[in-house]
C-alpha cells in the first residue's frame, strides 16, 4: 500500500513502451492489480477494429479488469498520430478526473516522442499531392530519398531514413508549402505529458530472447485464429497491402497463404522473421532515443508476476 500511495503521489503519469512482444501489455495489467490505472494504447496497429488476434490486442478478460482505451475502437484504415494525439488528450484528461493514473502503453516511436513534444502544425495536404505520392512510392521508391537529398537535406538527419512513409510525409509538405517540414516542427502545441511528472519506463530483452518470446507469441496467434481473421478481412473486401491498416507484420504473408501463393510454413517462417527485424529496429531506435528512461531488463518470463511493482 505505501509503495502505492508513493507512486501515485510522485507520477502524473506512467508511459511503458519496448520492442514488439516484450510484455508491455502484461506489465500494465500487473499494475492494474495495485493501482487505480486507465491503460491508454500507444501502439499504431492495436488501434483498427479489424486486427484483434494478429495486432495483439489486450484480451477481452484483459480488458473488463482494468480499464483500457484506445484499442480496436476505429474501423477505418487511415487512423494518423494527429487522430491519436487529441484521443489520448481526451482519455488523460479524463483519468484525472476520475481520479485514475493514465497508463499509456505502446511501441510506436512516433507516438510516445510526441506525448512529450507536442504536435507540429503542418498544413493539410492536398488530395491531389498525396495521391500522386501513392503513385510514386509504388513506382520508385527511392525518389523521395533523393528527391530530399537535393531539396532537404538536413531532414535526413532526422527522420527515419528507412521508413519510406516518413520520406514520403517530408516530401509532401515541401511539395505542398515550399517549406522544410522542419520549420514546422518547430511550432509545437502543449504536449500533453510533462517528462518530468512522468514515471518512463522501457522494456530491455536480450536478442535471443525476444526472438523466442516472438515466436511463441505468433504460434498462439495461429492457434487463437489469425488465419480466419485474415480469410475474414479478406472475404469482406478490407484487405489493401498499400493501406496503413494493412501494414501489421504476417497479415501479408497469411494472405498469400489463403491466396495459394505461399505455404503455411513458409508464411508463418517469413512473418516472425519480419517481426524479430522490426523488434531490431525498435530497440536500436529506443537505445538512440530513451536513454534517460528506466529500464527494466527482461531476463526470462518468470518477471511477469506481482513482484513486478518493486522494480518500478
Amino acid at each position: 500500500m505505501k509503495k502505492e500511495i508513493e507512486m501515485k503521489k510522485k507520477f502524473e503519469a506512467i508511459v511503458i513502451s519496448g520492442p514488439t512482444g516484450s510484455g508491455k501489455n502484461k506489465i500494465a495489467n500487473i499494475l492494474g492489480n495495485h493501482l487505480p490505472i486507465m491503460v491508454i494504447n500507444a501502439d499504431a496497429i492495436q488501434v483498427y477494429k479489424k486486427w484483434k488476434i494478429l495486432s495483439g490486442r489486450p484480451t477481452d478478460i484483459e480488458q473488463k479488469k482494468v480499464i483500457h482505451k484506445l484499442y480496436g475502437h476505429y474501423n477505418g484504415n487511415y487512423y494518423n498520430v494527429g487522430k491519436w494525439l487529441k484521443e489520448v488528450s481526451y482519455y488523460v484528461d479524463k483519468a484525472k478526473k476520475n481520479h485514475l493514473l493514465p497508463v499509456v502503453v505502446g511501441g510506436t516511436g512516433l507516438y510516445i516522442n510526441l506525448l512529450f513534444q507536442g504536435i507540429s502544425n503542418i498544413p493539410s495536404i492536398p488530395i491531389k499531392i498525396r495521391n500522386k505520392g501513392k503513385e510514386i512510392l509504388n513506382s520508385d521508391p527511392l525518389f523521395f530519398y533523393n528527391y530530399l537529398k537535393q531539396n532537404d537535406p538536413h531532414i535526413l538527419s532526422i527522420i527515419d531514413c528507412n521508413n519510406n512513409r516518413r520520406l514520403q510525409r517530408a516530401w509532401e509538405v515541401m511539395e505542398t508549402t515550399g517549406v522544410s517540414l522542419i520549420e514546422f516542427q518547430k511550432d509545437r502545441e502543449t504536449p500533453i505529458l510533462n517528462p518530468k511528472k512522468t514515471k518512463k519506463i522501457v522494456l530491455c530483452v536480450d536478442k535471443i530472447l525476444l526472438n523466442k518470446m516472438i515466436d511463441l507469441r505468433f504460434d498462439k496467434m495461429i492457434a487463437s485464429g489469425a488465419i480466419y481473421e485474415c480469410h475474414r478481412v479478406l472475404n469482406e473486401g478490407f484487405w489493401d497491402y498499400t493501406l496503413p491498416s494493412s501494414k501489421i507484420i504476417g497479415a501479408q504473408e497469411l494472405v498469400l497463404y489463403l491466396q495459394n501463393l505461399k505455404s503455411l510454413e513458409d508464411a508463418i517462417l517469413e512473418a516472425k522473421i519480419k517481426t524479430h527485424q522490426f523488434a531490431k529496429r525498435q530497440r536500436t531506435w529506443f537505445r538512440k532515443n530513451m536513454k534517460d528512461w528506466k529500464k527494466i531488463e527482461i531476463t526470462n518470463t518468470t518477471i511477469f508476476d506481482n513482484s513486478l511493482l518493486n522494480l518500478i
